[in-house]
């Protein structure tokens, strides 16, 4: 059995990680949580790949997109980036 595809999941609000988690989940991959840019930069550099990340782009401690997208941009992950309009 081959290891679920990672997935970084950086969201502050509750109830938008949970469903995005759980629709991540359904698809087979493993959502790995974090809902501020220095929580999402500790697992992004732990070391263990990333298939993707699912990006908020206004968190508590500042805006996601440009600090990851400089972090953790590599040709083996990619990003999704969302915010609310």
């Amino acid at each position: 059995m081959s290891a679920q595809p990672r997935v970084l999941l950086v969201e502050d609000e509750v109830l938008v990680a949970a469903l995005a988690a759980d629709t991540l989940e359904e698809l087979g991959y493993r959502a790995i949580e974090a809902n501020t840019i220095k929580a999402a930069l500790l697992i992004a550099s732990d070391g263990k790949d990333l298939a993707f990340a699912v990006i908020d782009i206004g968190l508590p401690d500042g805006r996601g997109d440009p600090v990851m997208a400089r972090r953790i941009s590599t040709p083996a992950c990619g990003q999704i980036r969302g915010s609310q309009s």
